[in-house]
C-alpha cells in the first residue's frame, strides 16, 4: 500500500500543479477575451475600411488594447468575412508556476473577437452633390464655377432640391422634423397644435471622404439664402432679355425664369421654389434665416454628440439671411437682417437683380460656404443645417436646443456639393443626408429616382425600415392623376414581402404604393414600409455605386408638382455588435 501511495503522490502533485496553473490560464483568458471584444467593438464603427495599421479602425482597436494594459503590437487586426466586419486576434504567453516541473514552462493563449457595423446607412447619393446642380454659363467678378462638379456616372439632375423650413411653418408643408406647428389633420400632432416630431437640432448632411485628398475641399451651396419666389418662381419679375443685368449674370432670361421645369433633359431649371405656402394660416411671412456649420470626423460617428460639436472640432459656420417679397410682378424683396452687404432691398425686384450685390451673388447661384484646407483626411465630415438659429449667432448651428424667439416661417430649398481641388478626386467624395432626408420636387410630371439607402452585405437577414411623410403634393391636377412610390433594388436582388404601417396597412408584395395624391387623404400623413433584406444578400462594397436601394416617386397625368417630403431610413438591428 505504501508503495502505491508513493507512486500516486507525484501524479497527484502534477494534477494539482496543472489545476493551479489552469486557474491562472483562465484569468488570463478572460482578460484577453474582454480586451479583444472591446477592441473589435471600438473598431467596427469605422468599417468597411482598408486596414493598413494606421487606419481609423486599427487605431481605435489599438487604443482600447492599450487602455486595457496590453501591447497593441501583439494584435492582429483584419477584415472579417464581410466588409462590415473586423477581426481582432491577440495571443498572450503565460509563465507556468508548477507545470514547469514537468517541462511546461509557458502556455500561449489566443483569443479572437469579430465586430460588425451596420448603421446608420448613407442616404441619397454616392456622388459629391445632393440635389439638382444647375450649370453655370457665365462669369461673375472674373471667376467661374465649373459647369459640373460631378463624376461622369452621376446625374446633375435628380429632379429634387434639399430643403429645410423655418420653425414656424406647419408640418403639413412636408417638413416632418423642422416644423414646430401641427394642424388637426397631420400625423403626429400633440394637444395644442405642437408637432410631436419637432427636432430643434435640424438636419445633417454627411460629406464622406473615402480616400485622402491632397488638395482642399470646397463645400458649396446653391441658392442658400431664403428668397420668397413662390413654389414655382411665379413671384420673380418677368425678364425678357439679358441686357438689364450686365454686372451680375449674362443668362437672366434662363436664370430668373418663372418656370421650375428643366431647360433641357440634362440642364435643370434654376428655380428652387423658396416659399411660405401656408402664410394665410398664421399671418404675415417671416423670412427664414438658414445656418450651416461643418464639423470634423468624430470617433462616435454621431454628429449630435456634444464633443463632436465643441469649438475644437468645428471647421466653419455661415448664416444666410431671408428675403421676403410681398406681392408679384416687380415688388421688391426685403430682409430684416443687417450687415449683409449693401444695397439690399432697395429698388424694384428687377433693379435688385441687376445690381452687383451680395444678394445677386447668392440668388440662384453657387456660393462657397468654406473650403476645408488640404490635405483632407479620409473620414465623415458633417454639415449641420438649422432654421431656428438667431441671425448674428452663426455658431448657434452647433447647438441642440430651440430658440422660441426665432419665427421664420418659409421653406428654403437649395443644393449642396463638395468639390475637391483636383477633378480626379471627385469620385472619392460623396454627399448624402444622415438618417433623415427632406427634399422638394417642383418639375411638372416629376419622375424622381434617388438612391434611398446604401445597404451593406453585413445586414443580410435584417430589415430596412423606411418612412415617408406628406408625399404627393401637386396643383392643377388632371382628374384621377396620382403618384406612385416604388422601391428599386440593386441588380440581382428581389424585394418582396414588404409590410406597410400608417396611411396604408398590411402586406405589400411588390414594395410599392400607388394612388397617392394630397387630395386623396395623403396630405400631412405618415407612411412606413418595412423591407426584408434577403439572407443571401450581397453586393460589391468596393464599388461606391453598388449596394444602393433606390426609390422612385413618379407623378403622371399633367401635374404641376410642389412636393416637399421627408424620408427617414434605418436598418433595424444593433448597429455595432459582436458576431464571433
Amino acid at each position: 500500500m505504501s508503495v502505491f501511495v508513493a507512486l500516486l503522490v507525484p501524479v497527484m502533485l502534477i494534477f494539482t500543479a496543472l489545476a493551479v496553473d489552469r486557474s491562472t490560464w483562465y484569468v488570463h483568458m478572460q482578460r484577453l477575451q474582454k480586451t479583444v471584444d472591446a477592441a473589435a467593438l471600438a473598431a467596427a464603427p469605422f468599417m468597411p475600411e482598408a486596414l493598413s495599421g494606421t487606419d481609423r479602425a486599427s487605431m481605435a482597436a489599438k487604443k482600447l488594447i492599450t487602455a486595457n494594459g496590453m501591447d497593441p503590437a501583439t494584435a492582429t487586426i483584419q477584415q472579417g468575412a464581410r466588409p462590415s466586419q473586423v477581426r481582432v486576434t491577440m495571443s498572450s504567453t503565460v509563465r507556468n508556476a508548477f507545470a514547469s516541473l514537468i517541462g511546461l514552462n509557458t502556455t500561449t493563449i489566443t483569443r479572437t473577437a469579430v465586430g460588425e457595423y451596420s448603421g446608420p446607412a448613407p442616404m441619397g447619393s454616392p456622388c459629391n452633390v445632393h440635389g439638382n446642380e444647375p450649370w453655370v454659363s457665365n462669369t461673375f467678378q472674373g471667376s467661374a464655377l465649373p459647369d459640373s462638379s460631378t463624376p461622369a456616372n452621376c446625374t446633375t439632375y435628380p429632379q429634387f432640391w434639399s430643403t429645410i423650413g423655418g420653425p414656424e411653418i406647419y408640418k403639413t408643408q412636408g417638413d416632418q422634423f423642422a416644423a414646430r406647428k401641427c394642424g388637426v389633420d397631420e400625423s403626429g400632432c400633440l394637444p395644442g397644435g405642437a408637432n410631436g416630431d419637432y427636432d430643434p437640432r435640424g438636419y445633417v448632411i454627411e460629406i464622406k471622404v473615402r480616400e485622402p485628398l491632397s488638395g482642399g475641399l470646397a463645400v458649396q451651396l446653391y441658392d442658400p439664402a431664403y428668397v420668397d419666389t413662390g413654389t414655382r418662381c411665379e413671384s420673380i419679375p418677368s425678364i425678357t432679355d439679358d441686357t438689364p443685368l450686365p454686372n451680375t449674370v449674362d443668362d437672366a432670361t434662363q436664370r430668373y425664369q418663372r418656370n421650375p421645369n428643366a431647360i433641357s433633359s440634362t440642364k435643370p431649371s434654376y428655380c428652387t421654389g423658396d416659399d411660405d405656402s401656408s402664410m394665410l394660416r398664421f399671418g404675415p411671412e417671416t423670412a427664414t434665416v438658414t445656418s450651416f456649420g461643418i464639423i470634423k470626423p468624430t470617433d462616435t460617428l454621431n454628429p449630435f454628440d456634444p464633443a463632436a460639436n465643441s469649438p475644437a472640432n468645428r471647421i466653419c459656420e455661415k448664416q444666410y439671411p431671408g428675403f421676403t417679397k410681398n406681392g408679384d410682378d416687380d415688388q421688391p424683396w426685403s430682409t430684416p437682417q443687417t450687415g449683409y452687404g449693401t444695397p439690399i432691398g432697395i429698388g424694384t425686384a428687377t433693379q435688385q437683380l441687376s445690381r452687383n450685390t451680395r444678394f445677386t451673388e447668392l440668388f440662384h447661384r453657387w456660393d462657397t460656404m468654406c473650403t476645408i484646407p488640404g490635405p483632407v483626411a479620409a473620414g465623415d465630415y458633417y454639415l449641420r443645417i438649422r432654421g431656428n438659429v438667431p441671425w448674428g449667432s452663426p455658431d448657434g448651428v452647433f447647438g441642440f436646443t430651440d430658440n422660441a424667439g426665432v419665427t421664420g416661417n418659409g421653406s428654403n430649398r437649395f443644393s449642396v456639393r463638395a468639390v475637391p481641388a483636383s477633378t480626379t478626386d471627385r469620385s472619392k467624395v460623396s454627399v448624402s443626408p444622415y438618417t433623415r432626408m427632406p427634399i422638394y420636387a417642383n418639375s411638372d410630371d416629376s419622375d424622381v429616382v434617388f438612391k434611398l439607402v446604401r445597404v451593406l452585405p453585413g445586414t443580410a437577414g435584417q430589415t430596412i425600415n423606411f418612412t415617408f411623410y406628406d408625399v404627393g403634393d401637386a396643383t392643377d391636377v388632371v382628374p384621377g392623376s396620382t403618384a406612385t412610390v416604388s422601391v428599386l433594388t440593386p441588380s440581382g436582388v428581389a424585394a418582396a414581402n414588404c409590410t406597410k404601417e400608417g396611411k396604408e396597412n398590411g402586406a405589400d408584395p411588390d414594395c410599392s404604393i400607388s394612388g397617392i395624391r394630397n387630395t386623396f387623404g395623403w396630405d400631412g400623413q405618415f407612411q412606413r414600409m418595412r423591407i426584408p433584406i434577403p439572407s443571401s444578400y450581397t453586393c460589391d462594397f468596393a464599388n461606391p455605386f453598388d449596394c444602393w436601394w433606390q426609390l422612385r416617386v413618379h407623378f403622371s397625368g399633367g401635374v404641376k408638382v410642389t412636393d416637399q417630403t421627408t424620408w427617414t431610413v434605418v436598418v433595424e438591428g444593433d448597429p455595432v455588435r459582436l458576431v464571433e
